[in-house]
């Protein structure tokens, strides 16, 4: 449980804030943040968890969850941060070997690199749309992971075709070790949001930290396709 006891004025924050982000994103976007906060504000103390599962705030003591597209929990104060979407991406050297798809259908006869998770291993359909028209197509998929950053290293070493944000892998983009394909299929823009616990969000050490979270460049400085919000 997060204690909150802010001095009078607000000058100083107390207590602790326990929050939970998944993996690859709490890495690349939170750490050095929420480094600098505590620089700013010593007497707060922060659990950042790096965790990918369903998680419930208070019954799994997490005072903000930072989740992708994920539905609004029950009893949360929801904020939105920002938007991605979904990339499909490789490197050259694997489309020189294996060619390069032109349609949705042709993922089936390629190397593809999943994200899965303990609750449904072995990756997930894959959903694409164009001009109203909408296709499902369950990929091959030789190597899966529960991480991000994992699937963008995989498909920058050549093991296949990658479905992921393009938040992660932006930078890989730009500096041509990662090529987009299937482009003009379109994948619909995926929100960030921070979600508070309700009987905790108004807190001022809650209220700071979602602050810090909606100051965080989600774009990661690059990638104009990621819609920063307000």
């Amino acid at each position: 449980m997060a204690e909150d006891m802010a001095r009078s004025g607000g000058a100083t924050l107390r207590g602790r804030v326990r929050i939970d982000a998944p993996a690859s994103i709490g890495h690349r976007y939170m750490l050095q943040p929420v480094l600098e906060f505590r620089t700013m504000y010593p007497e707060v103390e922060i659990d950042l968890s790096f965790g990918d599962r369903p998680s419930i705030l208070r019954a799994d003591g997490f005072d903000i969850l930072v989740r992708i597209g994920d539905p609004y929990p029950d009893l949360a104060d929801a904020r939105l941060l920002g938007q991605t979407r979904f990339v499909h991406v490789a490197s050259p050297a694997y489309l020189e070997r294996r060619g390069t798809p032109t349609s949705p259908q042709d993922l089936e006869t390629h190397d593809c690199i999943t994200y899965s998770t303990f609750e449904q291993p072995g990756g997930w359909s894959w959903s694409f749309e164009r001009d109203g028209e909408a296709i499902r197509v369950r990929v091959p998929s030789p190597l899966s992971f529960n991480d991000g950053a994992a699937i963008g290293a995989a498909a920058a070493a050549g093991h296949g075709i990658a479905r992921t944000l393009k938040m992660l892998v932006a930078d890989q983009i730009a500096d041509g070790r990662l090529k987009p394909v299937l482009e003009q299929w379109s994948v619909r823009p995926i929100p960030i949001r921070a979600f508070a616990a309700a009987d905790r969000s108004k807190l001022p050490t809650i209220q700071a930290v979602l602050s810090l979270l909606q100051g965080i460049d989600w774009t990661g400085g690059s990638g104009a396709e990621i819609t920063q919000q307000p």
